[in-house]
């Protein structure tokens, strides 16, 4: 089983580290690679490969890690990329 991207960019690099890597393994499988918002149960080989995939699962903050949020389990949770782009300010 493939949990974690080859490689993630983000602007700090922070989603490239060991430490979310663990996590965001972790809140995938809590989840059971199901958007906590629509239901759909994403594939546990999860690929970032091109600009195709669409139903990539991510791992959301709900406070977001500007505002203070931090990486526990209860500020986390597991969405599809479509709901993922629904929150405003979210990375596309």
């Amino acid at each position: 089983m493939t949990i974690f991207p080859k490689r993630y960019s983000h602007r700090d690099g922070y989603y490239n580290q060991n430490h979310w890597r663990k996590i965001r393994a972790d809140v995938l499988k809590r989840d059971g690679f199901t958007c906590q918002e629509c239901g759909y149960v994403g594939q546990e080989k999860i690929s970032y490969k091109g600009k195709g995939n669409k139903r990539a699962m991510v791992v959301h903050h709900i406070v977001d890690r500007k505002d203070g949020g931090q990486d526990e389990p209860s500020n986390l949770l597991t969405m599809c990329m479509p709901c993922h782009n629904k929150i405003p300010g979210q990375h596309k």
